[in-house]
């Protein structure tokens, strides 16, 4: 229905104190000349002259649409009259929270509809709004209304439902969002969810929803969250896509927690404040994972997840024991709440006393890498083999891994079997069933760099020996030592011509290619080196 002016029948005076016999009331948009009709009652279905003949008493019913008005009064012999006013807000004196605005609405679209004569004043961005369509009643407020050719086009966010042929009416929010009292949280976003594909500038500021999903697999730079629509505006946004888009730090535009770059794990959440002039600052950025966003401590964190040859099939099958550990990036925190059994000798397959093979088939004298790996739809957590140490062939439809153990094969081609346990700091620690003899030959006076069967970038451990007659110094080192000739300041083993040198154990760190090297001081001898097992530090 429509609102009333002060008085349901308004009575006009001239300067003298009379009555305004015959007056005539022209009515106007306020602040315009543009004529705006009023109504004879409050059904809005009659519209008054304009101007508005005043009857003997200077009286006349003026009903008022969901506008504001601007009044002229003259007298009988059109003398300009002190009784006129602008800027006769009906909302003022309404007593109800949706005013009719008494308009013709003409379908467009689904978010869309056009009313006669320029009424943006009152459909102004973000004003709420009640519509009547052929479902019944939508609510949602305004986004944008634009004047030409006659008519107001007028386009609606809904909180459902949407603009139909069967509109006929529409209401406006008593509350105008022009220097309101109301929070501008409640007054402009919607309660409904904006999903956003990730991108340089992905408009978070620019959308009207207070919660905004983030989407897109394929990681993405983000430099800008887009155009404000007012200071002081509040979105939660959750990432909820697969790619590990980046958030980018700007001590002005795009301020972020610890002034630092983010890499956005899905499931993370964050608050956008609105700072005005396409500004903003993030808040309460929590990641899915539980942690911090910055992951310089946790970023390593693993604990169990140790591998031992499966007890039904220790040639082909792989055991791992329960545990947890992030991701290479940190973003994720993989948990695998049972222990796993996976196959070496066929292709991945999801699920425990399934295929681990990453591709291909198993081959002979390989090193396998073993991954913990994170599916990207739904965050399962699997484990897999790879030749790969950073997990080169993940299978399809994963991303995030951490590489947790090792394996070797024979030339059959079978597991090697062997004995694991963890120490301190999550490190695994290799012993083999049967040592595993990579060297046995004379001693060279120039160095000598050669492959052993532990992985590369671990600490083997080797029992080394020194079997002739003739006094000699041998030295057995990292290769990444600097080379120097053998003798009694470097070398770990002496060869004395009365005996057989017994063998010493030791640890020595290998580079990328397995390898160590050796130099002696005589060529008379014989050199043997066995690896008895490795340390994996699992970094």
């Amino acid at each position: 229905m429509l609102s009333l002016t002060p008085n349901p029948k308004m009575q006009f005076f001239d300067s003298g104190g009379n009555f305004l016999v015959l007056g005539k009331v022209y009515t106007y948009e306020a602040g315009t000349s543009t004529p705006l009709a009023t109504y004879t009652d409050s059904t809005g279905a009659q519209e008054n002259t304009n101007p508005i003949i005043l009857d003997a008493k200077g009286q006349a019913s003026i009903w008022l649409s969901a506008n504001a008005y601007k009044f002229v009064v003259y007298d009988a012999d059109d003398v300009l009259q002190p009784d006129g006013g602008d800027n006769i807000d009906p909302l003022s004196f309404a007593t109800e929270e949706w005013v009719d605005t008494a308009d013709v609405p003409t379908f467009i679209d689904a978010t869309s509809f056009s009313v006669p004569n320029d009424r943006t004043l009152s459909y102004e961005d973000y004003r709420a709004i009640k519509l009547t369509v052929s479902a019944g009643t939508v609510y949602g407020h305004v986004i944008s209304s634009t004047f030409g050719s006659g008519i107001t086009t007028v386009t609606v966010r809904l909180k459902s439902g949407s603009v139909d042929s069967g509109i006929s009416a529409t209401s406006l929010g008593l509350i105008t969002s022009t220097s309101t009292s109301m929070p501008f949280s409640t007054l402009i976003l919607s309660e409904d969810t904006t999903d956003l594909a990730a991108a340089t500038t992905t408009n978070v500021l620019g959308t009207q929803s207070s919660t905004i999903h983030i989407t897109g697999a394929s990681p993405i730079t983000i430099t800008s969250f887009g155009v404000s629509l007012r200071e002081g505006l509040k979105h939660r946004v959750t990432s909820t896509g697969a790619g590990a888009h980046v958030l980018t730090h700007n001590a002005t535009s795009l301020i972020l927690p610890g002034g630092i770059d983010i890499t956005v794990a899905q499931g993370d959440s964050w608050t956008v404040e609105d700072l005005g002039s396409n500004n903003c600052r993030v808040h309460s950025y929590t990641r899915a994972s539980g942690f911090p966003i910055t992951e310089t401590i946790y970023d390593k964190l693993i604990s169990g997840l140790v591998p031992s040859n499966n007890g039904s099939d220790p040639a082909k099958d792989i055991d791992i024991s329960a545990g947890f550990a992030t991701d290479t990036t940190g973003a994720y925190y993989m948990n695998l709440p049972t222990s796993f059994t996976k196959q070496l000798d066929a292709i991945f397959a999801e699920g425990t006393s399934a295929g681990g093979l990453f591709f291909g088939t198993i081959a002979a004298d390989t090193w396998y890498a073993i991954h913990l790996i994170r599916k990207d739809s739904d965050g399962s957590i699997d484990v897999g083999f790879d030749t790969s140490s950073t997990a080169a062939n993940i299978p399809t439809g994963y991303t995030y891994y951490r590489h947790i153990g090792w394996v070797l094969t024979d030339a059959t081609p079978d597991i090697i079997a062997f004995k694991s346990v963890e120490i301190a700091g999550g490190a695994v620690d290799y012993v083999y069933n049967s040592t595993i003899t990579d060297i046995s030959r004379t001693l060279s006076t120039s160095r000598l760099v050669e492959t052993i069967s532990a992985p590369p970038d671990t600490r083997a451990h080797l029992d080394c020996r020194v079997n002739g007659t003739t006094t000699s110094f041998t030295w057995v080192h990292p290769t990444h030592y600097i080379d120097a000739a053998a003798d009694s300041s470097n070398s770990h083993m002496v060869s004395s011509s009365a005996s057989t040198n017994p063998s010493r154990g030791r640890d020595i760190e290998l580079d990328s290619s397995s390898q160590i090297a050796s130099r002696s001081s005589a060529a008379a001898n014989t050199l043997t080196v066995s690896v008895t097992g490795f340390l994996h530090r699992r970094v």
